[in-house]
């Protein structure tokens, strides 16, 4: 019995089979990689810069190079890495992944940004027309704060007429006889036409603060204009959107230039300083306690007005292909087709493949010891037919595998 035992037959371990991906699965990648080469190839000339041949020369090659990476990568991680990796080879399952996500994410990068890319272009000088309209709103509301000035130059004015009227008729400052011209009521002319000269520029600025807001509100509008008109290119209109914030510049400066705010600091030194009288203390004491309690009324209202923000913003540079992705929230539609199509469809596509082989695999042999090929490197795997069913790594043969198993039970 022992002997009948030891001379049967040893029954060969089975190689493992190559397994064939789906046909399916070699035509959706065929249609993935050249639905996504042409959204790469729409999407090009908004990344490239020049015209005429060598922009197209340009295009074609990348288009064309787009479309061979991604259809080679794709179907030799399908058609070859999926059933490698079923045979237990996860190195190639981990180059296979690699692979997919590379170059998707090269193509993703390109197709949206490229596809976008205008649109942004469009968001960002949108976006800069609005930072600068703050802007010029919070330094018109500082000019418009700074109009408080002129009543209250006004009304320094009109009490320096009072007192000179009233030094004149009734001598009411220095004391001294019973009114007429003299050194008091000339001191206070003085004044008066001081003030006056200094209200008069107050008032010219108050004028200048109009004309600067109307000019940059028209500004405005024109800036808007430019940037919706379907009829420039990039160039022509970033050039002319440049024009216009160099005269907005111009404008806010003369926005600024509206408050004398040097002049009426000199000013108020001047009041402060007081009124000598020669040979009339009284007028003097009198005089320059007043012009000190003008300097405080007008000192409190100027205090008041802030300096703000005079940082102006800055004209956006040419968007790139980063700024898009700042944006993606705007565009999420699109990032998530461009997405699909680049990278996730061809990775589920692959894990989906892999699965079914591995399933096939059990299937068809659940219970059967398998080893690899032996004597048979990487390359050598690579360039045999996996679809052939000559191929003598396919399968071993049901009639030896058979009577390997019944000639061993009836010896």
């Amino acid at each position: 019995m022992n002997n009948t035992k030891s001379n049967l037959p040893k029954q060969p371990k089975k190689r493992m089979k190559p397994r064939k991906s789906a046909p399916l699965a070699s035509k959706a990648v065929t249609g993935l990689s050249i639905v996504g080469a042409g959204m790469f190839a729409l999407a090009l000339p908004n990344l490239i810069n020049g015209d005429g041949v060598t922009a197209i020369a340009k295009g074609v090659l990348l288009g064309t190079g787009a479309l061979l990476a991604s259809l080679g990568v794709n179907r030799l991680a399908i058609d070859k890495g999926a059933p490698l990796t079923s045979l237990g080879m996860p190195g190639a399952g981990l180059l296979s992944v690699s692979a997919i996500a590379l170059v998707g994410a090269g193509m993703w990068g390109a197709t949206y940004s490229g596809m976008v890319l205008p649109d942004v272009e469009t968001l960002r000088l949108e976006e800069h027309n609005r930072d600068y309209a703050r802007f010029v709103d919070d330094r018109a509301q500082i000019a418009a704060e700074a109009g408080r000035l002129v009543p209250v130059m006004r009304s320094i004015q009109d009490d320096l007429i009072a007192k000179e009227s009233c030094e004149i008729s009734t001598s009411c400052l220095s004391l001294r006889g019973s009114g007429g011209a003299g050194r008091v009521s000339f001191a206070v002319a003085a004044e008066r036409q001081r003030a006056g000269s200094i209200l008069d520029q107050v008032e010219a600025g108050e004028v200048d603060r109009k004309s600067a807001l109307r000019a940059l509100n028209d500004l405005g509008s024109q800036y808007q204009d430019i940037v919706t008109d379907p009829d420039l290119n990039t160039t022509e209109r970033r050039k002319l959107l440049q024009a216009i914030d160099t005269e907005r510049g111009q404008a806010v400066s003369q926005l600024d230039a509206a408050i004398p705010t040097g002049l009426l600091e000199g000013y108020i030194s001047e009041l402060e300083n007081g009124r000598v009288v020669a040979e009339r203390p009284v007028a003097t004491r009198t005089l320059s306690n007043l012009m000190d309690g003008y300097a405080h009324g007008l000192d409190a209202v100027l205090r008041k007005l802030e300096t703000g923000d005079q940082t102006r913003p800055e004209f956006p540079r040419k968007t790139g292909v980063t700024d898009t992705f700042a944006y993606m929230g705007h565009f999420l539609p699109i990032a998530l087709i461009t997405f699909c199509v680049d990278i996730a469809f061809g990775l589920i596509l692959w894990t989906i493949t892999l699965m079914v082989l591995v399933w096939q695999g059990y299937r068809d042999d659940p219970d059967d010891e398998v080893i690899a090929p032996e004597g048979e490197n990487l390359v050598g795997f690579l360039n045999q037919n996996l679809l052939d069913d000559r191929n003598p790594t396919r399968h071993v043969s049901n009639r030896s595998r058979h009577s390997h198993r019944n000639g061993g039970g009836r010896s």
